[in-house]
C-alpha cells in the first residue's frame, strides 16, 4: 500500500523506543477504516528482531511470552487485528486490557493462576503496536478511557484524501500491490542512552496539552510518551542527543495522534 509514509515512520520509532535506557517504551494503537492498509503496513516490520507478530492473543498466551520479554528476546508485540481480541467475551477482553495496562506501564512482577506461577526479580515490561478499525476503536473508547488504557499509549488515526484513493487504485491496477516488501530496521543490539534537554522537551508541552484536552486528560503520560518518541527518533538516526529536527518530526506526527482520522500525506 502506498500513502503510508507517516504511519511507517511512526511504527519505526515505536520499535526503537524499546531500546532506550531509562525510558519506558511507547505503545501504539493504529486506527483507520477497513482497507486502509493498517495490517499491510504493520506486516512490513514483522521480520525485525525483538518483535512477535501475533494474529491472535489470549491471556495464557501472553503469560507464555513473558519469560522471553524478561530475557529481552522480545520487546514489542505486533497485533495486526485487535478485533479478534475484542470479539471474545467481555470478561476476557477486560482481563486482557487490564493485563496490557500493567505490562506497558508498571511491568508484570508475578503471575498466579490455577495453571501457572511466575515470579520475576525485575518487573517485565514491553510495548505493543495494534491495529483496529475506526468503528471498533470508537465503540470501545469509553471503556478504554475509563480504565486508563488510552492514556498509556499513543493513538494514531488516519484516512485518505480523494486524490490518494485514486492513486491507490492505480497502484493496485498496475499489479504492484502483489509485491511483498519488508522493512528491516538497523535496531541496536543493546539499549542505548539518548539525552533530551529540558528546553527541547518544553517545546512538546503545547502539543501534549492539546492532545490531552481533546482526550479529556491531564497530559502527563502524553508528554512522557512524546519525549520518549523524540529520543527514539534520535536513535533511529543513530544519534545520542535529541535535536530540534527530531522534535519537529514528532510534532509533525502529532497531526495523526488523535481521533480525527486526518488524511496521510
Amino acid at each position: 500500500m502506498i500513502y503510508t509514509t507517516q504511519l511507517e515512520e511512526m511504527i519505526s520509532y515505536i520499535l526503537y523506543s524499546s531500546y532506550l535506557i531509562g525510558d519506558k517504551s511507547v505503545s501504539l494503537l493504529i486506527m483507520a477504516q477497513p482497507e486502509s492498509g493498517k495490517t499491510t503496513a504493520l506486516s512490513k516490520f514483522k521480520q525485525n528482531n525483538g518483535t512477535a507478530f501475533i494474529s491472535d492473543l489470549t491471556y495464557s498466551g501472553m503469560i507464555e511470552l513473558l519469560p522471553r520479554f524478561e530475557r529481552r528476546e522480545l520487546r514489542t508485540i505486533l497485533i495486526p487485528d485487535m478485533l479478534k481480541l475484542l470479539s471474545r467475551k467481555a470478561t476476557f477482553s477486560a482481563n486482557l486490557v487490564t493485563f496490557m495496562n500493567e505490562f506497558i506501564e508498571e511491568g508484570i512482577s508475578a503471575i498466579y493462576t490455577y495453571k501457572t506461577t511466575l515470579r520475576f526479580e525485575t518487573p517485565v515490561r514491553g510495548n505493543f503496536i495494534a491495529c483496529v478499525t475506526s468503528g471498533e476503536a470508537l465503540n470501545n473508547l469509553g471503556y478504554w478511557t475509563k480504565v486508563g488504557f488510552v492514556s498509556r499509549l499513543i493513538p494514531f488515526s488516519y484516512g485518505y484524501s480523494n486524490e490518494a484513493i485514486n492513486k491507490i487504485f492505480d497502484f493496485i491496477i498496475s499489479g504492484q500491490h502483489t509485491k511483498d516488501i519488508y522493512t528491516k530496521l538497523k535496531l541496536p543490539k543493546k539499549e542505548k542512552e539518548v539525552t533530551l534537554s529540558p528546553e527541547l522537551a518544553n517545546e512538546l508541552k503545547l502539543v501534549s496539552t492539546r492532545i490531552a484536552t481533546e482526550a479529556k486528560l491531564f497530559g502527563f503520560r502524553i508528554q512522557k510518551n512524546l519525549q520518549t518518541l523524540s529520543k527514539a527518533v534520535a536513535l533511529y538516526n543513530n544519534e545520542t542527543e535529541v535535536t530540534k529536527e527530531h522534535i519537529n518530526k514528532v510534532i509533525k506526527l502529532t497531526n495523526w495522534m488523535n481521533l480525527k482520522f486526518t488524511p496521510l500525506e
